[in-house]
């Protein structure tokens, strides 16, 4: 963008979740549009997606095209996605029974791809941090091999203190670099637990809260620029993506 600073100096975040379904490829896709407005060069990858649809007699990874279109990036879908899933199982679980051989070295082969044109990387998994990835290889190990700082994220509603801190202590554990948590509300109404959960689950782990998507319509999620003021507002985008954001003067966009 013009007279917007181009950023030179690749970073990446792997994005896991406390569990499926808890708003992964939102913050993921929040991020990168968030990261594009300011200027950056944004690569987005998914390496296995499950549960694809096949609108035209192909596998067509849903997610993976939500954060291409997000981050804008050029990569195609294939590449951004190498490996698609039509059942919507554990990635090694769908890759074994649709005879898919999932490469834990061809996946780092695509990544370092994917890095050559891009100032950041956004990674997402696939459910949480302890899912079968590939025979043998699960979501923690994939993260220790791309060598990348974690990004958990979590609903916010009743339940998730439990799945916070089960998650955290194993990247600790692992000895893997947690960025921090972000919560997602999945839900509309505004219950005790989605008050108290932040509050009460940094008494328990010194793993940073980086602030909280609010519930969003379909329209919200699905345009770029909406997507990212709200990214902007709602996260820490310094501490999520020091490289794009620290510089700024003001994270946030009016």
């Amino acid at each position: 963008m013009p007279g917007q600073k181009r950023h030179t100096e690749m970073q990446g975040i792997f994005i896991t979740g406390t569990d499926t379904s808890v708003g992964k490829t939102l913050i993921a896709g929040a991020l990168a549009a968030a990261a594009r407005s300011s200027g950056a060069r944004v690569g987005v990858f998914k390496p296995c997606e499950s549960g694809c649809g096949q609108p035209n007699g192909s596998l067509h990874a849903h997610d993976a095209a939500f954060l291409q279109r997000m981050s804008g990036s050029s990569a195609p879908l294939e590449q951004i996605c190498p490996y698609r899933l039509r059942e919507a199982l554990a990635p090694a679980i769908a890759a074994e029974r649709e005879h898919v051989n999932i490469s834990t070295d061809y996946i780092q082969e695509v990544y370092q791809s994917l890095c050559k044109d891009c100032d950041m990387m956004i990674v997402e998994g696939a459910g949480g941090l302890l899912v079968p990835m590939a025979d043998g290889v699960l979501t923690l190990d994939l993260i220790r091999q791309l060598a990348l700082p974690v990004v958990v994220v979590a609903r916010l509603s009743l339940g998730t203190i439990n799945h916070c801190l089960l998650t955290v202590r194993q990247i600790q554990a692992a000895g893997l670099p947690l960025t921090g948590i972000v919560f997602n509300r999945t839900l509309e109404q505004d219950t005790t637990a989605e008050q108290t959960n932040p509050a009460v689950l940094q008494r328990y782990t010194d793993a940073p809260v980086l602030g909280c998507l609010p519930f969003l319509t379909p329209d919200q999620q699905q345009n770029p620029e909406t997507l990212a003021k709200i990214a902007h507002r709602s996260l820490d985008l310094k501490r999520i993506l020091p490289g794009v954001f620290s510089e700024e003067k003001d994270a946030k966009i009016e």
